[in-house]
């Protein structure tokens, strides 16, 4: 028997139909699809500002550590007296910094500020970017000296540098610096050398500049070209000058802050 021919009107309304459902379909794939990626990005973006987190908690726990040990007084303990058999104990002290790194040239404060810090000297610029001063690696990096300076803060000029951390460690306060009444308020600058000799600088002066400022040519440089920066800033012969360095707030690759400060004869204030 002969099949009933289908009306064309069925045949169009079937295409229609079945090309509707196939058009739905694929949205639902394409938005399905495109669902599961923003939520895979989500993930990993979460994932990686947590490790960035933990990280930066990491550094900001070792250096408050630091600190802390820094303003302990030597701990002596209870008083006992000798155990028999038991060899005699020594009571634990403040750990020198140079113990737990020989690369410690001298602790920077900055009364008033989140910034004091452990101030290293390394083989090169590149060491301490990226390991704190216990040694591991970490973005925070710690505060060091430039390698070509004198590691005992003795010459004319040195230029320490500190990495301007998002979580406002490290040397990223000195982009305060810009705001003049902070800078007033601001204006001294603590060292103790890693020989216990105490120094006060002043600020005397803020900037932004980039990677090619001569101060940082400076390091290392022959006294007479050092000498010739001094009288450019109208500083005399015997000045003693630390440039303090960081990245600005604008994340420039070369865009540099300074904040130079010279060194004074009255006492620390803390």
């Amino acid at each position: 028997m002969a099949s009933a021919a289908v009306p064309p009107g069925d045949l169009v309304n079937r295409a229609a139909t079945h090309g509707s459902w196939s058009a739905r379909r694929l949205k639902r794939l394409v938005f399905a699809t495109l669902a599961m990626l923003f939520a895979s990005t989500t993930v990993l973006a979460l994932a990686r500002l947590v490790a960035t987190e933990e990280r930066y908690g990491a550094a900001r726990d070792e250096y408050a550590a630091l600190g802390q040990a820094r303003d302990e007084p030597p701990h002596r303990g209870e008083e006992q007296g000798p155990v028999p058999g038991k060899r005699p104990e020594v009571p634990p002290t403040a750990q020198d910094p140079r113990e737990l790194n020989p690369d410690f040239v001298g602790w920077i404060d900055i009364p008033g500020t989140a910034i004091t810090y452990p101030v290293v000297a390394g083989h090169d610029n590149e060491e301490y970017l990226s390991t704190t001063f216990a040694g591991t690696q970490n973005a925070a990096g710690a505060i060091f000296m430039d390698s070509r300076c004198s590691p005992g803060f003795d010459e004319s000029l040195c230029v320490i540098y500190g990495h301007n951390m998002r979580d406002g460690s490290m040397f990223a306060g000195l982009n305060q610096y810009l705001d003049d009444e902070y800078a007033e308020q601001h204006g001294q600058i603590n060292v103790v050398t890693a020989d216990g000799d105490r120094r006060v600088y002043v600020v005397t002066s803020v900037r932004v500049t980039n990677t090619d400022d001569p101060v940082f040519g400076l390091p290392g440089a022959a006294p007479l070209k050092i000498r010739e920066y001094l009288a450019q800033l109208g500083l005399p012969d015997s000045t003693t000058v630390i440039a303090l360095s960081t990245c600005t707030d604008s994340r420039s690759p070369d865009e540099r802050l300074v904040v130079l400060a010279t060194r004074s004869q009255s006492p620390a204030r803390t």
